[in-house]
């Protein structure tokens, strides 16, 4: 999950930084996403987590965690750093009312500006990319079901399943997503579809939906025609079976 994330961070234009580091203290420390900004004016430190379903004891020592990290890049950016406490599975907000407590405090001790997001917060957040994150986690609902104890977003694990859970998604959110270069150059998309097999079913679901239209920006563009804009990526970034 970390890595998908980080590849969707990337490809909004954002640079990764490195994520280990050890405080005066010598304590070893690991982020979960830390990055800035292209002209390097913004710094962004993320504790991230699949769900907010901790026990008292976890969730204390998350915020104390943290703590150490944001009080440590404070040394390095001032008030350059924005700390942000993001959980990606909207359906549980155990302990929100903790997290938000918490985390205003920690905002007086600092004075750095504190976030707590859950699901595409985050990307509406940084750039307003809420129509990205919402076709990621199109089948989270289905899959929680079948997998409570770990998301996974490899849409390629079960092909014929994940087409039949992600057709829905209207054709014009996919005219974006294929035509989003940066998705593709930054590897976003591979990393959610390894072996590109959905990709290629999605392919033929919209040839198979011929000359009905779709909203392409301002104009627009039939199904067939977006089976060749995904038949061109599949070419390009995919090996050839």
């Amino acid at each position: 999950m970390e890595e998908i994330v980080s590849k969707l961070i990337l490809a909004m234009g954002f640079v990764e930084l490195e994520k280990r580091f050890q405080t005066d203290d010598e304590d070893d420390l690991s982020c979960d996403q830390y990055f800035c900004t292209a002209d390097q004016r913004q710094y962004y430190l993320i504790e991230q987590k699949v769900r907010d379903d901790h026990d008292s004891t976890k969730k204390r020592g998350q915020i104390e965690n943290f703590r150490k990290k944001l009080l440590y890049l404070k040394a390095k950016h001032g008030e350059s750093l924005t700390g942000i406490m993001y959980f990606l599975d909207p359906a549980l907000h155990k302990n929100e009312g903790y997290y938000k407590k918490a985390l205003v405090d920690l905002k007086d001790e600092s004075g750095l500006p504190i976030f707590l997001f859950y699901n595409g917060e985050l990307f509406q957040h940084l750039q307003g990319h809420m129509q990205i994150w919402d076709l990621l986690f199109n089948s989270l609902q289905v899959w929680r079901k079948t997998v409570p104890e770990q998301i996974t977003l490899n849409y390629d694990l079960d092909s014929t399943l994940a087409v039949s859970e992600i057709e829905g998604v209207p054709g014009a959110l996919w005219y974006k997503l294929i035509s989003a270069e940066t998705l593709w150059v930054n590897g976003v998309l591979q990393a959610l579809f390894p072996s590109g097999e959905t990709l290629r079913l999605l392919a033929d679901k919209f040839r198979a939906a011929g000359t009905q239209t779709i909203k392409a920006g301002r104009s627009k563009i039939t199904y067939q025609q977006l089976a060749e804009m995904l038949q061109i990526r599949l070419n390009q970034f995919y090996r050839q079976k």
